[in-house]
C-alpha cells in the first residue's frame, strides 16, 4: 500500500504581514530592526519541497546566494496537524538540523531572529 504524499510537498512563500503582525506582539525588538524587517524584509524568501528534497531562495535574483537554488536532502521525521518536523545536513555548519514547522491553517510558521518571533509560509 501507497502511503499519501506529506502535505509539505509543494511551494511555500513566506507570508510578509501574518510575519510584521507576530513581530509586534514582541517585546524588546530595537527600534532600527523593526524598521528593517518593516521596510520589504519578509515576503520574498521561497520554500520548495518534494517528498525527500527541499530547497530555498528568494523571489529576487539579486538576493540569491550561490547554490541557493539547488536542491538538498531532507528526512521527515514526523509529520502531524500541528507540525512537520525535518532534519537536514546544514552546510554552513556541516551539522544536522532538526527544525519543527509549527502547521497554522495553509500555513506554517518557524522561530525567526534572535526575538523568536514567528516567520510564516504559506503555500502558493
Amino acid at each position: 500500500m501507497k502511503s499519501k504524499p506529506s502535505e509539505l510537498v509543494g511551494i511555500w512563500k513566506s507570508d510578509a504581514v501574518r510575519t510584521l503582525a507576530s513581530m509586534r506582539q514582541v517585546e524588546g525588538i530595537s527600534c532600527k530592526a523593526k524598521e528593517l524587517f518593516k521596510n520589504d524584509f519578509f515576503g520574498h524568501l521561497i520554500a520548495e519541497y518534494t517528498s525527500n528534497q527541499g530547497r530555498s531562495y528568494f523571489d529576487r535574483d539579486e538576493d540569491n546566494a550561490e547554490g541557493m537554488k539547488d536542491f538538498s536532502p531532507y528526512l521527515m521525521l514526523e509529520e502531524t496537524p500541528e507540525k512537520f518536523v525535518i532534519q537536514y545536513h546544514d552546510d554552513l555548519t556541516d551539522s544536522e538540523v532538526t527544525k519543527e514547522l509549527r502547521r497554522e491553517g495553509n500555513c506554517y510558521w518557524l522561530p525567526v531572529s534572535k526575538w523568536e518571533f514567528r516567520e510564516y509560509f504559506c503555500r502558493i
